[in-house]
């Protein structure tokens, strides 16, 4: 189960490619200057993303950011997908849970900024989340 763990700057780049996937069509939605048909259709964009992405991590262990970015989501046991549960509902609650929380209580969502410091001071590449829920993420060439 010797894994090569992805780098943290291709991890943050499929995060990136994600979040603007999901942000766009979100800014769009919410928008004044957009007609009212148009910030509808945004809004189904956006749960239609989502749903294609949460698809995806349990078929495949991938995002869009991921397959563009050539990694995927193993269990850290198995080294097989984590499957649904672990990555389409544990992962993205564990990432992005405690920084909603923040954000709703108007504070600095420090979960992410920890999440980030872990993954780069870690030697074997593994961040708080993964941590949490027994994954990692991995160079796709090295799952096949």
């Amino acid at each position: 189960m010797n894994r090569i763990p992805t780098p943290s700057a291709r991890r943050a780049a499929a995060t990136t490619v994600d979040c603007l996937l999901i942000f766009v069509p979100y800014a769009f939605a919410l928008s004044d200057a957009s007609p009212e048909p148009a910030r509808v259709a945004a809004a189904a964009a956006v749960i239609m993303i989502m749903a294609a992405q949460g698809w995806l991590l349990a078929r495949r262990g991938q995002t869009i950011g991921k397959i563009c970015l050539h990694h995927r989501v193993v269990s850290r046991s198995t080294g097989e997908n984590a499957g649904f549960l672990m990555t389409a509902v544990a992962r993205p609650l564990v990432s992005w849970g405690p920084n909603l929380i923040c954000l709703f209580f108007h504070a600095f969502p420090v979960w992410v900024l920890a999440d980030a410091l872990v993954l780069t001071w870690r030697d074997d590449g593994l961040s708080l989340h993964d941590l949490i829920c027994g994954t990692r993420v991995v160079d796709e060439a090295e799952t096949r």
